[in-house]
C-alpha cells in the first residue's frame, strides 16, 4: 500500500488549536504542533499508532486511517 497522508490536529476544551504539542506516528519523527494546531504525516507503516506528548492516542491500520484525526484536550488527555 502507498503512503498516506495523515494530519493530526489538535483543540482545547474550546475547540481552539493547540500549538507546540508533541506528536509522533509509528515510523515517522516527533513533530510540533504548527500554531494552527496541526501537523502532517506521510505514514507508510502497516499498523499505526499516533502519541500525543508521549501518550497513546490512536491505535489502528493504514487502510483504516483517515485523512486527518483531531483531538481535543479532556483533562490530563487527548481524545478523539
Amino acid at each position: 500500500m502507498p503512503a498516506k497522508r495523515l494530519v493530526v490536529e489538535l483543540l482545547n476544551a474550546s475547540g481552539e488549536p493547540v500549538p507546540s504539542v508533541t506528536v509522533k506516528v509509528t515510523g515517522c519523527g516527533e513533530l510540533q504542533t504548527a500554531p494552527n494546531g496541526r501537523t502532517l504525516f506521510l505514514v507508510e507503516d502497516e499498523n499505526v499508532t499516533v502519541w500525543v506528548n508521549g501518550q497513546e492516542a490512536h491505535k489502528g491500520t493504514l487502510a483504516a486511517l483517515p485523512a486527518q484525526l483531531t483531538f481535543k484536550l479532556n483533562g490530563g488527555g487527548w481524545t478523539a
